[in-house]
């Protein structure tokens, strides 16, 4: 499937029922890391050798054809543990290309933070425990199927890694810490209100600059960082730092996100 094309393999629909035009399955995630323990949610999939976590909560989707104003499908996903209100996905073929656009409906869903794993060093050993708070608005995902281009992202996102907590430290929660992803110089106001950001806002993959940033509201381990996903390469620098009196507990953590120095480590990629 393309869907697991996208994803490289790590995230596919497991236990799935009905048709493609309406039925239910599960998401299951696929994290590859060098451990051969696993996590799941619901279930215990401990025969694998790499771990994998799966949401016991099933996703169900109904497909619906239109014609008017442009033809299109939409695409209607509830879940009752991650969406608060059901996501819409309206699917476009763009012109001749082939290229495919889906329009998303301004959402607010939880995810389990153990999906951090699949992204590899260093989360897949950082273990991370806790809730992904993501809103997103105006996003829209611009698809290439049929050339080497890579999909286009627009709109804003803004992530909370709600009672972060990991394996590596015996501190339970170390914080809660917000990812914000924008166009450069982006208004997050947007996300705190109806307002819609200009036509021509974009930000994405693919040649086109997406800014993030990371701060900690409130937390015993101090993370900030900004940076810049460029051509398909995320350029970022930060610190973890962490709090007077907790530098013993966080000393493990601290050397696994990068080159340490005192109470404080570097946080760089690209």
């Amino acid at each position: 499937m393309y869907f697991d094309y996208l994803t490289n393999g790590k995230l596919s629909l497991t236990q799935a029922s009905g048709t493609l035009w309406e039925g239910s399955g599960k998401l299951l995630l696929k994290a590859n890391s060098r451990s051969t323990s696993s996590q799941g949610l619901g279930q215990d999939r401990s025969n694998s050798n790499d771990p994998e976590l799966l949401i016991a909560s099933a996703f169900s989707w109904h497909i619906s054809p239109g014609l008017f104003p442009s033809p299109r499908l939409t695409v209607t996903v509830e879940n009752g543990c991650c969406f608060k209100v059901p996501l819409v996905v309206s699917v476009l073929l763009k012109n001749s290309s082939g290229d495919l656009v889906l329009k998303f409906s301004d959402s607010d869903s939880n995810w389990p933070a153990q999906w951090l794993g699949g992204l590899g060093a260093p989360w897949n050993t950082v273990a991370p425990k806790g809730t992904l708070m993501i809103q997103t608005r105006s996003a829209e995902l611009a698809l290439h199927p049929f050339s080497a281009q890579a999909p286009n992202l627009y709109g804003f996102a803004q992530i909370t890694l709600l009672d972060l907590s990991s394996q590596l430290s015996t501190l339970e929660p170390l914080g809660t810490y917000v990812i914000k992803l924008s166009e450069p110089g982006g208004d997050f106001s947007l996300l705190e209100s109806n307002l819609r950001p200009k036509s021509d806002t974009k930000v994405g993959l693919g040649g086109v600059t997406l800014h993030l940033s990371l701060e900690t509201t409130e937390g015993r381990l101090e993370l900030t960082g900004e940076g810049d996903w460029i051509n398909q390469r995320l350029h970022f620098d930060g610190l973890a730092k962490a709090q007077p009196g907790f530098e013993a507990a966080l000393a493990n953590l601290l050397s696994v996100l990068g080159p340490r120095r005192d109470n404080t480590a570097t946080l760089k990629i690209g």
